[in-house]
């Protein structure tokens, strides 16, 4: 599977004349309204969006620019703007925008979805059902407020899904595009949480997080708000260069070693076990035929090699990923992680049997993972894995909407794996590493709401459906077509 990513230069051309340039600039300036004071820096920056908005709208051209710049987006975790403990991602500060092409393309995205096939139109139904969920269990949820913010995320989610999988198996952006700008944002990401390390080592600043979780030294996020979404994200775009290998070898090559750090310097175990179990099933599905054992045996005994050597030079970081922290046999290395996570559970399941059969509603987790009184039974008065999926996907489901939410992530799991078994024809196992990656991380930090995942699963969407199809580009009022099919699958 190869990437391309052809870089324009941006000097060239004019305003006119430069579709990237004005597709950066839709995107971009409305944040120049982040400089005036609270709150009229949010009214400004929704004022500007909606200003630009009818603005691109009448720009087709730069369209192709900015589906990719808002699919980049998706990864920056970082926002000024926060609504009870949420972060409003840059991506639907953006919602006008994003509205303003769905109105422009809406024949060519309704054209898109409804030529998919069953798997991915039922992925895209049970995304919506679970949206459409989330909304009504405001009528039974224990806290009306986090159910809201729980249904706006979601609805800004499933949009994303319904979108890109449209505008992709239509041809209006290509699933590369998707891709590529999805790996360059979280590269870059990766690259500010290296900086991050080491400037709060090598100065008096203290840019990164410091220890935690038994980690001795500072720990980096990137652009997300917390250490262990950049790890996720770090291992996410260690796949996707993979793909990019063959176009872009030198920028692959430390894309490798830049994310390769995030990942060794967070030290998440969820995210270190979801690559180990990924890569292998991976492996399995699309190089099963070009990997022989004798490279496979010497990849296991120098990862062997390295992890006894890092015994030797850190143990006290390696017990970390002792399974007995987790059962509480053992205490003291782990920094209070796990402890958390277990008295989470406990949580879940002295609550869960209450509010039977339709579960506590959409959000409710936070607001009793947030609660002292909370805190203190299960805890100690320590901090509580907090946020409104809960700390596993499935739990998570089971918690909000009872047994109708245990079938619906079941139903969830069997279709991705579904459409990964049928993506993995052309893309060599890069959507099973994917997916596998989230479904292991997402057992200990459930991030299933996050926009870049179901960005990720839009592509897979349009992928899945395909493979050895092709799809026509659709060209832009003025623009000379070819008349050549454009594959949108993501090939080798």
């Amino acid at each position: 599977m190869a990437i391309e990513s052809r870089a324009p230069n941006l000097l060239r051309g004019g305003w006119r004349g430069n579709p990237p340039l004005r597709a950066l600039a839709y995107v971009v300036l409305p944040w120049t309204a982040l400089l005036l004071p609270a709150p009229w820096s949010m009214v400004g920056v929704a004022v500007a969006y909606l200003v630009t908005a009818l603005v691109a709208a009448r720009d087709r051209q730069s369209h192709r620019g900015v589906w990719a710049l808002l699919a980049a987006l998706t990864v920056c975790d970082v926002s000024p703007f926060t609504v009870d403990g949420s972060v409003v991602r840059f991506y639907q500060l953006a919602a006008p925008l994003v509205l303003a092409l769905v109105v422009v393309w809406r024949r060519e995205l309704l054209r898109g979805i409804t030529s998919l096939s069953r798997p991915g139109l039922s992925l895209l139904l049970l995304v919506v059902f679970v949206t459409v969920l989330t909304g009504l269990s405001i009528v039974w949820t224990i806290s009306v407020r986090q159910t809201l913010i729980s249904t706006v995320g979601q609805v800004a989610v499933c949009g994303l899904l319904l979108v890109y999988a449209g505008a992709v198996r239509s041809g209006v952006v290509s699933g590369r595009e998707v891709l590529t700008a999805v790996w360059s944002a979280a590269t870059l990401g990766s690259a500010v949480a290296c900086a991050q390390f080491l400037v709060t080592v090598a100065t008096p600043l203290r840019w990164a997080v410091a220890g935690g979780s038994g980690i001795p030294w500072p720990r980096p996020t990137g652009l997300m708000t917390e250490s262990v979404w950049a790890a996720l994200v770090a291992a996410m775009a260690l796949g996707l260069s993979f793909a990019v290998r063959r176009t872009h070898p030198r920028l692959a090559a430390t894309s490798w070693v830049v994310n390769g750090a995030v990942v060794l310097l967070v030290l998440s175990r969820a995210v270190i076990l979801g690559m180990i179990v990924a890569a292998a099933v991976a492996a399995i599905l699309g190089w099963r035929r070009r990997v022989t054992w004798i490279p496979a045996l010497a990849t296991v005994v120098v990862a062997a090699t390295a992890f006894a050597g890092f015994s030797l030079l850190a143990p006290g970081v390696v017990q970390r990923f002792d399974p007995r922290l987790l059962i509480g046999v053992r205490h003291g290395t782990d920094g209070g992680s796990a402890s958390s996570r277990v008295a989470v559970f406990d949580l879940a399941r002295d609550e869960i049997p209450r509010h039977l059969p339709w579960g506590a509603g959409a959000g409710s987790s936070n607001q009793l993972t947030t609660d002292p009184q909370v805190r203190e039974r299960y805890l100690n008065g320590g901090e509580l894995n907090s946020g409104r999926g809960s700390t596993n996907f499935y739990l998570g489901y089971v918690f909000d909407f009872g047994y109708l939410g245990a079938l619906v992530a079941i139903a969830l799991t069997v279709t991705i794996g579904v459409l990964v078994l049928r993506a993995a024809r052309v893309d060599h196992g890069l959507s099973a590493y994917l997916a596998v990656l989230f479904l292991v991380d997402f057992q200990f930090n459930n991030g299933f709401r996050f926009g870049f995942v179901h960005v990720l699963l839009a592509a897979l969407v349009a992928q899945a459906c395909q493979h050895g199809a092709t799809s026509t580009r659709v060209a832009a009022p003025g623009s000379r077509s070819t008349g050549k099919p454009v594959d949108v699958a993501h090939r080798d």
